[in-house]
């Protein structure tokens, strides 16, 4: 009897020693190619595309025509004015057309994507009464969406403007630069709006560890983390948040009106989204911001949650999906479709 339990502590010995030999080597298969990204930092999309603005930090390039920029056929095209579109908006759009400006971030921008399959120019395929006038653009704040949106709105004609953002855009409001490349602050005092000019033209300077965060980004510890970060101790909201969120939006509200268009204000949830997380104070107080000054907002958070898991991992880009640093958490082709859909369905009224 003595014997037999001795054996079979043994062979339980032996089954663990295996078991925890097969997830060092599994752990080992995950880790080393992440490990040998490491030697190989990226750097910024914007560090190509973009050139220094004396207002805005850096703005696209225009006429850029990058036929792979994203990967086989994923071409990054803009206009003379470096609006990520194939056509010129220096005329009124044609009368059967509703001319629509999108933007904001990255997310606006259609990063990660071809041409033609952001959700910005998704919305034409979804109506051809709309005409799409790109204006998102790689590492933006919502101050400087509203900087270059008051310098370009007086220069073309339309009838509606969708001011979209993200819960980082409310990071960068507060930043001073954007990975070394220096950015205007705003300042906020009697309902107007202050911006300091960019001194100088800084350069997209990416260090060794910020370039290698994104491929550390994909080990699970890392990513638990961040998750225990933002739903425990980050602050979303803080006072210079609060205090020149509502001006921005005032702002861009007065440009609308003075140009005769409808503003619709949209927040793209990123992954960080998908559960409760102190992010939701940021969409709650961005609610009340937009109620008190008679502003609409669309959030698409909760078409987000309402998804599987499984669908949700079809929505996102990963950092492996692009050679750039910060591609993880934009949205696929798939997930761009998404977000048209839902907001198309948001705006539809506004075409009658």
């Amino acid at each position: 009897m003595r014997r037999a339990l001795k054996a079979a502590g043994y062979c339980l010995i032996l089954g663990l020693a295996a078991v925890c030999i097969l997830a060092f080597l599994e752990g080992l298969l995950h880790l080393g190619p992440v490990l040998g990204q490491l030697w190989h930092p990226r750097k910024p999309a914007e560090a190509i595309t973009t050139r220094f603005d004396r207002e805005l930090g850096w703005v696209s390039k225009p006429l850029l025509d990058l036929p792979d920029f994203y990967g086989g056929g994923l071409a990054l095209r803009t206009n003379s004015r470096g609006f990520r579109n194939d056509r010129e908006f220096d005329r009124p759009p044609a009368r059967n057309k509703t001319r629509v400006v999108c933007s904001g971030d990255s997310f606006a921008l259609g990063y990660g994507v071809a041409q033609d399959e952001g959700w910005c120019a998704r919305l034409e395929k979804l109506d051809n009464r709309i005409e799409t006038v790109n204006m998102g653009q790689g590492g933006y704040g919502i101050d400087q969406s509203y900087l270059w949106f008051r310098r370009e709105a007086p220069l073309m004609d339309f009838k509606a403007h969708l001011f979209t953002f993200t819960y980082v855009d409310f990071e960068r409001l507060q930043s001073k630069d954007f990975f070394g490349y220096a950015k205007p602050s705003l300042r906020s005092a009697g309902g107007r709006i202050d911006a300091g000019a960019v001194k100088a033209a800084g350069g997209f300077r990416v260090g060794a560890f910020a370039g290698r965060t994104v491929i550390l980004h994909q080990l699970k510890l890392v990513q638990a983390l961040e998750t225990f970060y933002r739903r425990s101790l980050m602050r979303p909201v803080t006072a210079e948040v609060r205090n020149l969120t509502p001006a921005v939006l005032e702002a861009v509200k007065r440009i609308n009106q003075d140009q005769k268009s409808r503003l619709v204000c949209v927040y793209l949830p990123a992954p960080m989204d998908f559960s409760a997380t102190r992010l939701d104070e940021l969409r709650l107080f961005l609610k009340e911001t937009c109620e008190r000054g008679g502003i609409a907002l669309i959030d698409l958070t909760p078409e987000f949650r309402r998804l599987t898991p499984n669908q949700r991992s079809e929505m996102f880009l990963s950092a492996l999906d692009s050679s750039y640093l910060g591609a993880d958490g934009h949205y696929t082709a798939k997930g761009n479709a998404f977000v048209a859909q839902k907001i198309y369905d948001r705006i539809k009224p506004l075409l009658r």
